[in-house]
């Protein structure tokens, strides 16, 4: 993730670097649809927003290997009129105060298949090889995970992580330590500091996910992603000048790249716990929850 941060840093300098050279928003507009592929992120991301808050629940697909999910014809974001809606319970945590960790939903699980299905949708997955593919889903798979869940908590206006059920992972841990305000209440800060709109949200996360600098991908995978990620790159400055004007427009850019940089920061967090719960289930055994269960797919993608 270093090289997307300094690329994308690169990017934030040149757009400063000069007030003789104004930014070419007028060209750019007439090379590049920039509202046509907004529209298409956001609309997956409707979709993935849409099914999350049903009753939606794949655990048949938390041991599958991240080779598997990406061969399957299939994509649950089709299935979402297949499922009932849930409603958030503001009043979860009092009425299920005893309740069994076996009987709750495993949402960090069901955001990370969510976060392949997006993922798959993208356009630069129809161009890069398996092993590539693979790769990028190993690398910044669990970063969209996070994002998703994130972002949710955030429209709801929650400084915490909380999920469509109204659970609150925080609450669940009766000994809280420090990696848990980390992962459930720190990782907030940064969206509410940004208050990014959905448009930033879905473009944010398409250029986390074409970063040609993650280690083991092809020359070639590195081409196409590097191509990609300046589409989304170019459509988020296009769209943050065309909003807020050409200065303002860049120091919004600027200010998106510093929530990409937190959540890169929270994501290395969420793969050191998820490290240390691998390695208390080798010498324990058994470890108690909140620590996940060791599922395939959170074997590949977070550590």
């Amino acid at each position: 993730m270093e090289g997307i941060l300094k690329n994308l840093n690169n990017r934030k300098r040149l757009l400063f670097s000069s007030q003789d050279s104004p930014l070419p928003v007028k060209t750019l507009a007439t090379n590049f649809n920039e509202k046509k592929l907004i529209d298409c992120l956001t609309y997956v991301d409707y979709k993935v927003m849409r099914l999350r808050s049903t009753e939606y629940n794949p655990v048949h697909l938390f041991n599958f290997d991240i080779s598997d999910l990406l061969k399957r014809s299939h994509n649950d974001l089709g299935d979402v009129d297949k499922y009932k809606l849930i409603t958030f319970d503001s009043h979860y945590h009092e009425k299920n105060e005893n309740f069994e960790i076996g009987n709750l939903k495993m949402w960090f699980f069901v955001d990370m298949i969510l976060a392949v299905e997006q993922m798959r949708l993208l356009p630069v997955m129809e161009k890069l090889t398996e092993e590539d593919k693979e790769t990028v889903f190993k690398h910044t798979a669990i970063t969209i995970t996070y994002f998703i869940e994130c972002y949710y908590s955030y429209i709801k206006n929650w400084k915490t992580i909380v999920c469509p059920d109204g659970l609150i992972p925080i609450k669940v841990d009766k000994h809280m330590q420090q990696i848990h305000v980390d992962l459930f209440v720190r990782v907030m800060e940064p969206f509410f500091r940004v208050n990014p709109t959905k448009e930033e949200y879905s473009l944010t996360k398409a250029i986390i996910v074409c970063n040609p600098d993650i280690p083991g991908i092809s020359s070639d995978g590195q081409t196409i992603l590097a191509e990609h990620r300046r589409q989304y790159v170019s459509a988020m400055l296009l769209h943050e000048q065309l909003t807020h004007g050409t200065t303002s427009g860049a120091n919004r850019f600027s200010q998106l790249l510093f929530l990409i940089e937190s959540m890169i920061h929270f994501t290395a967090k969420q793969r050191e716990f998820h490290r240390m719960h691998q390695i208390k289930v080798v010498l324990q055994k058994k470890v108690p929850y909140p620590q996940m269960p060791t599922f395939k797919i959170c074997s590949q993608l977070c550590i």
